[in-house]
């Protein structure tokens, strides 16, 4: 039985980034069976089917849409995915070797609908390649997603933490077609509607900041779209808000409240 399904978008990315990326999945002595790991290629010119003769397991599939952006090649993976379980993984990031067996022993013995986790921030002149050890893995009450946005500013990355599907099945969640900052509306979503997170203190991700990409590109263009998109975000999370108030309890109003005020 699949238990976590990992999805990894693609676009354009040098070979050896992607290969790192899902070399780090391979090297977290999960049991075979137990997770699937989705690359989903957003039209490339170069189709990442050259991965599956390299790692030759069955775990790993490749999926490919035509040209759509991040959001698409997330929900593509969404939908296919089989897992109790969902991670995002961006294909320019990684994970630390060996790093997620405590988290997978939590989601099995807690099963709560969010499990967040910490991140390592690197560039190519700071590469994080060991795990530290020495930190001993603790966990939080749990509380609800919306609890939590109450106590803290919340991270719009989606691959910040782990998600139950059925979260997302019952509420139809999927991120918002060809936005930059897509995550900012869904993981706000999504933990608005979680009625159970847990936090840990394991740091597992490796986010890594490389020139070229969105967040990185200084063109008046893309610095337009970002601004644009955000302030729709802004706008849509206002109307969820509004549309929601009714159903909603004051905890839930207070965190989409902290939110709104963030972002604003």
């Amino acid at each position: 039985m699949i238990f976590l399904s990992i999805i990894i978008p693609h676009y354009n990315l040098p070979r050896d980034m992607l290969v790192r990326c899902v070399e780090s999945l391979f090297a977290q002595n999960m049991e075979q069976g137990s997770f699937e790991v989705i690359v989903v290629d957003d039209g490339s010119e170069e189709k990442p089917y050259w991965l599956l003769p390299m790692f030759n397991c069955k775990e790993l599939r490749v999926l490919e849409i035509e040209h759509a952006g991040l959001s698409e090649a997330r929900n593509k993976g969404i939908d296919v995915a089989k897992g109790k379980y969902i991670m995002f993984l961006d294909s320019d990031d990684y994970l630390q070797p060996d790093s997620i067996g405590n988290c997978i022993e939590t989601l099995h013995i807690e099963s709560p609908q969010i499990l967040r986790y910490k991140y390592n921030v690197c560039t190519a002149r700071n590469d994080f390649k060991v795990t530290d050890k020495r930190i001993k893995y603790t966990t939080s009450n749990t509380i609800s997603g919306a609890a939590y946005m109450t106590a803290v500013n919340l991270p719009g990355c989606a691959w910040s933490y782990f998600i139950n599907r059925e979260l997302l099945i019952k509420h139809n969640l999927r991120f918002r077609k060809g936005m930059y900052h897509e995550d900012e509306e869904f993981s706000t979503i999504v933990h608005y509607h979680a009625t159970s997170l847990i936090d840990c203190n394991a740091h597992i991700y490796n986010y890594c900041i490389r020139e070229g990409s969105i967040t990185t590109s200084h063109s008046k263009a893309t610095i337009e779209k970002r601004m644009e998109d955000m302030l729709t975000t802004l706008a849509k999370l206002t109307e969820f808000r509004k549309e929601h108030e009714a159903m909603s309890n004051s905890i839930q109003r207070r965190g989409l409240d902290r939110k709104i005020t963030m972002l604003t």
